[in-house]
């Protein structure tokens, strides 16, 4: 088997040192397999040979240390030797079928650490490294997983199946060269023939298996997250096209590795065949007494029946493995990914705003080959104020956010909270004390209460605190019209709510946070100007000691904020109060 050994050590490297060692006493169980199936085939030859003629068993001399047993007397002789081969023939079994629930359990044991680092890895990364993921690779890495795991798998598979069908082949040659020879010959002639052949194929499916698994789950997403557009242009059938184009190769790349692995095994099951018919008939006229050859041509048989299987197993495991060789990439690369070092959760205390935010000569772009989102911006921001930032679309407001946020770093510049320069130490500290709502919110197929309390389960939840926040938000009266109340199931992306109720979710969720920095990007663009109203006065009112920033584009909400900033073309043009940034719109 030519292994490929970069990807695969690679792989092997992130695995625990638990499940290595697993690994390899799992290799050394197949290894015990196999010579327990080599004794049971062993056995054949004596078994048959006393059934035959039960004097042969009295030129032994180990049955001079039975022979005074009755199980071993002349009349119960045969029927012990039944047993005993019985005995061996069940033990072996056993072995194998235990072996079969060790490599199912170890495979998909490991494929749960390798899917749960990948996970762990994707949630670990920096804003801005998420943003360059691509979210239909990321899920299809995930089914790709399996079949990493199933590489592993079958090298293992690979080298019992070699160790066995070597031993069975060496357990014939001492019984009868001549056949064994021959019968290997012309197996391994026609194996190694059938691998020279699908080498190229399997290399070709190994590429369209890998390829078509991310873009037929691109498609799906795109076509389940613009179901509505879909919907409105009748494109139901164009998008069904694109996506069946793409399956079907995906499955037709499947169906051809399937058909390479399994079809020798029928060829040579026949020709395994028609060699021990022919050796039957050549023993038959070489030997007078044809009886004294019926335990070896048994043996042979016996031999034979087992060593195809094998042999087909290793041809099988090689066949996967240089299949799916190619989804290794994905893997190595997810697992491959640097993840921002984490402080222990219950060891950060909030960096909390006391005095002020300093944003000095704040420059910002998302690729080195772009113009600035951002250009030497200065901006100070009081403890307590209640500031809106307006601005048309490709201002900058959302990436000023982001970076006050700690999500994104500035390109140059500094940002300082209370005289304290912001770094990647004190990040998780500053981002405890961050609340924040944006315009589309995201939700999970769960309570309303968990999704308000979000990452905390039911029972651990502060019902005082749930109700308070729920009622600040105006979603109290929604939630109690429901049978289950704040128990109630929102549906997947809280795709059973309107615009409004999953942003008052969001707004309840950021003062349930309770930090004294609270962020909206457009978080009210769905409300009436009524429950806008009453929601920001509440929110004043009963955490009038908070930070409030809020991106905004409605009249109606600007008018409510003590500062308004302006963005245009990455700079600040304006900042001070309503009444002078009307007048400065009106001039």
């Amino acid at each position: 088997m030519t292994i490929k050994k970069n990807k695969l050590f690679l792989l092997w490297n992130f695995l625990t040192y638990r499940r290595k060692i697993q690994y390899v006493l799992m290799l050394l169980i197949m290894i015990i397999g196999a010579l327990a199936e080599i004794i049971s085939i062993g056995s054949v030859l004596p078994f048959i040979a006393v059934l035959v003629d039960p004097k042969q068993l009295y030129d032994l001399e180990i049955y001079n240390y039975f022979d005074n047993l009755e199980l071993f007397s002349d009349e119960n002789i045969k029927l012990s030797l039944t047993f005993i081969f019985i005995l061996l023939t069940v033990l072996a079994s056993l072995v194998r079928i235990s072996i079969i629930w060790l490599t199912s359990q170890l495979s998909h044991r490991t494929g749960t650490d390798i899917s749960s680092k990948i996970f762990y890895n994707t949630l670990n990364q920096s804003y801005e490294s998420h943003l360059k993921l691509n979210s239909s690779e990321l899920v299809s890495s995930a089914g790709k997983v399996g079949h990493s795991v199933n590489i592993l798998f079958q090298s293992l598979t690979f080298l019992s199946s070699t160790f066995l069908s070597i031993s069975i082949i060496i357990t014939m040659f001492i019984v009868n060269s001549k056949v064994t020879f021959l019968l290997f010959v012309t197996i391994s002639i026609f194996y190694s023939f059938a691998v020279v052949i699908s080498k190229s194929q399997l290399k070709k499916v190994s590429k369209e298996v890998s390829e078509k698994s991310t873009l037929t789950i691109k498609l799906m997403q795109e076509g389940f997250g613009g179901f509505r557009d879909i919907l409105l242009d009748n494109n139901q059938s164009l998008f069904t096209k694109y996506y069946r184009k793409s399956d079907l190769k995906l499955r037709l790349a499947q169906a051809t590795s399937a058909f390479i692995s399994r079809a020798p095994k029928f060829i040579f099951e026949g020709i395994g065949m028609v060699i021990i018919a022919f050796v039957a008939y050549s023993l038959s006229n070489e030997y007078e007494n044809f009886n004294s050859m019926l335990p070896t041509i048994g043996f042979i048989v016996l031999g034979a029946q087992k060593l195809l299987p094998s042999m087909q197993q290793a041809f099988s495991s090689l066949t996967t493995f240089r299949a799916y060789y190619d989804l290794l990439d994905d893997t190595i690369n997810l697992l491959s990914l640097k993840v921002l070092k984490k402080k222990n959760k219950k060891l950060i205390s909030q960096l909390k705003l006391h005095k002020s935010i300093e944003l000095v000569d704040i420059n910002y772009k998302y690729h080195k080959n772009e113009n600035y989102i951002l250009k030497k911006l200065n901006l100070t921001i009081h403890a307590g104020s209640k500031i809106c930032i307006v601005g048309e679309t490709g201002s900058g407001k959302s990436t000023l956010l982001d970076l006050i946020m700690g999500l994104l770093k500035p390109s140059s510049g500094k940002i300082k909270i209370d005289n304290e320069f912001l770094c990647s130490e004190n990040m998780p500290n500053w981002q405890l004390n961050i609340s924040h709502v944006p315009q589309n919110i995201f939700l999970t197929d769960s309570t309303i209460a968990e999704n308000i309390a979000f990452g905390k389960t039911y029972s651990e939840i502060d019902k005082e605190k749930l109700e308070e926040v729920s009622k600040v938000a105006k979603i109290y009266n929604f939630v109690n019209k429901k049978n289950r109340k704040f128990k109630h199931i929102i549906g997947e992306r809280g795709i059973h709510l309107s615009g409004g109720q999953k942003q008052r979710i969001g707004i309840a969720r950021a003062l349930f946070k309770n930090t004294n920095l609270l962020i909206l990007d457009e978080a009210t663009s769905a409300l009436d100007h009524k429950t806008e109203d009453s929601i920001l006065h509440k929110i004043n009112k009963n955490f009038g000691d908070k930070t409030i920033i809020m991106v905004a584009h409605s009249e109606n909400t600007i008018r409510k904020f003590d500062r308004i900033l302006e963005l245009s073309k990455g700079s600040i043009s304006f900042d001070g109060c309503y009444n002078d940034y009307k007048k400065a719109k009106v001039s």
